[in-house]
């Protein structure tokens, strides 16, 4: 279970980081839109572009990221659970929301984010 604390919230500052492969620097890439938009599928293509696994909240989710990509035809690094661990290492999210609240326990009503707007992909 993630209690909030230092040690534990810290896990949170790796949810959002991809690598823009135009730049040498880290940037986190934002993409929304609504159910059905593609944003799933948007994620599976950066995750394979990059070599940079998804970080989800469960096996179930993560089997499902597994039979999504091969749908669509995508390879993809091997997708976390987050309570294996990823202290330190980059990860893509495809729903903040859900992987937020299983490893707070709690149900989140309000998420902010810093995103330059030039790396915001609206679908």
């Amino acid at each position: 279970m993630i209690s909030c604390n230092n040690d534990k919230i810290s896990l949170l500052k790796y949810l959002f980081l991809s690598y823009n492969l135009d730049e040498v620097e880290k940037k986190m890439k934002l993409i929304y839109g609504d159910c059905g938009s593609g944003k799933t599928k948007q994620i599976l293509e950066l995750s394979c572009k990059t070599k940079t696994p998804i970080l989800c909240e469960s096996d179930q989710r993560k089997q499902r990221l597994l039979e999504k990509a091969k749908g669509y035809g995508i390879n993809i690094p091997i997708p976390i659970v987050y309570t294996e661990g990823c202290e330190g290492r980059d990860v893509l999210v495809d729903d903040p929301k859900r992987l937020l609240e299983a490893m707070l326990h709690a149900n989140l009503v309000g998420l902010t984010v810093n995103v330059p707007t030039d790396d915001v992909t609206k679908l």
